[in-house]
């Protein structure tokens, strides 16, 4: 081992010790953070489940409310919301009693799970609930400029009973913003659908629909190819495999890279046609490739760009709202 390799061995060595002693250190910081931050929680919980007793439950709130930003248990919600519920806020109650139930413990205490339950069930009937649809990847909704969160919830929101306006945005698409109204107890399906900001331009422009069969023939171009281009490609690795057999065998022992330099037999021949051959195909088979991928480049571009004629009857976008009343339901449809 030379010098250099030496001292370069050694560096290594050192700075991998260096690393590694950042990262626990770095852990242990982090782990303490949360320790701390889990501990103060815990305190700030007995405070509001203190105040609590003594009748303070604006005070109650305040601290349980804390306590959850710090840490958030499904105990310390599942109070949180207990407390917001008495003092009447229904929405809030409705929120953390829910993510309590969600999130609730297999081991948790029975009678809390229940009572937990009592109290949800009793405020969703002052509040409405909302549902959203799928929505792009980075969408935003905003109900009453309150932001939910960066991609649609798979449980149900909460809204006072009453008007409200809901704003969705997403990158690449246009803003969309929605009146609606809710009753209290009602279950509000919301699917808002977006529209891209640049297909929109192109048919403000040109006032037509873009058509869909350039995408059809689009794709069934990029199959076509990438098919066509794998399968002549794996029939010259055949071929270049019994070339290479062929010169092997004519060269017994020899060098088989000049073997039929001075020969003419049927052999020789024989593998010039392999040699071609596999050229041949791979060539074609390269060239497929490359087609295919320009064919998926420009149909992807195609998609980006306009909005499919196929959608063209959702030129109004509309929201359906299932209303759940306790008789029966009511289907109600309107359109934005």
């Amino acid at each position: 081992m030379t010098h250099s390799s030496r001292y370069l061995m050694k560096v290594g060595v050192v700075g991998a010790a260096l690393m590694a002693g950042v990262n626990t250190w770095v852990s242990a910081a982090v782990a303490d953070d949360i320790g701390v931050a889990s501990r103060r929680a815990d305190q700030l919980a007995l405070e509001g489940e203190t105040a609590a007793k003594a009748g303070d439950l604006a005070a109650a709130r305040n601290k349980l409310a804390q306590a959850f930003a710090l840490k958030s248990a499904y105990d310390i919600a599942g109070n949180l919301g207990g407390i917001e519920f008495g003092l009447g806020q229904y929405r809030e109650a409705a929120e953390h009693l829910s993510f309590s139930l969600r999130t609730y413990a297999a081991t948790g205490d029975a009678r809390e799970r229940n009572r937990t339950v009592t109290f949800l069930n009793e405020a969703l009937t002052h509040v409405c609930s909302l549902t959203f649809g799928k929505q792009p990847a980075g969408a935003i909704i905003d109900i009453d400029g309150e932001r939910m969160q960066t991609t649609p919830p798979r449980h149900a929101h909460f809204a006072d009973p009453g008007e409200h306006t809901v704003t969705v945005s997403a990158p690449g698409y246009e803003l969309t913003q929605r009146q609606l109204s809710c009753a209290a107890g009602s279950e509000m399906r919301v699917p808002v659908r977006l529209q891209r900001a640049a297909a929109k331009g192109v048919h403000a422009a040109g006032g037509t629909k873009w058509p869909v069969w350039p995408a059809l023939v689009g794709s069934a171009v990029v199959a076509t190819t990438v098919f066509a281009g794998l399968a002549t490609i794996v029939q010259s690795q055949r071929l270049n495999l019994a070339a290479t057999t062929t010169q092997y065998e004519l060269a017994r022992g020899g060098d088989p890279t000049t073997v039929c330099y001075h020969k003419t037999t049927s052999q020789c021949a024989k593998l010039k046609t392999l040699r071609t051959d596999e050229a041949l195909f791979y060539n074609f088979g390269v060239a497929s490739l490359v087609t295919g991928g320009a064919a998926a480049l420009l149909t992807t571009l195609y998609l980006a760009g306009c909005e499919i004629s196929g959608d063209a009857h959702d030129e109004k976008e509309s929201i359906v709202a299932q209303v759940q009343f306790a008789p029966g339901r009511v289907m109600l449809t309107g359109t934005f």
